[in-house]
């Protein structure tokens, strides 16, 4: 699996005024799934997939508590509705390229459970 709209350039990144978005998801997925296999073990990663101002992204999940929480669910697919996501710009790598991460998410169950 591959991401879709996750990156930028780092020349064009510079023109940006922040590197942190609060968005807001009609529908957000979380594709659990094994993208390698490293020392014999396979790891598990997590997208999220969604659309936003009518592009569709699929990009890393960097939220620990999330991570934990899919990863112990084992491989799939989990539609977690409406929510809101922190999106961040990442560090150049060397390929020329900031990537766009999935910082927090923030699920009703979330928002019930603060209140």
């Amino acid at each position: 699996m591959f991401g879709l709209n996750d990156r930028v350039r780092f020349s064009k990144c510079r023109d940006f005024q922040g590197s942190l978005y609060l968005l807001h998801l009609k529908k957000l997925k979380l594709h659990v799934f094994t993208p390698g296999v490293g020392y014999g073990k396979a790891w598990l990663r997590i997208h999220a997939e969604f659309t936003y101002a009518g592009i569709n992204y699929r990009m890393w999940v960097t939220d620990p508590v999330i991570e934990a929480a899919y990863r112990a669910k084992g491989v799939g697919i989990y539609d977690l509705g409406e929510c809101f996501v922190t999106v961040s710009l990442g560090e150049p790598h060397d390929d020329g390229f900031c990537y766009k991460l999935v910082a927090a998410v923030i699920t009703p169950s979330i928002q019930d459970s603060l209140a």
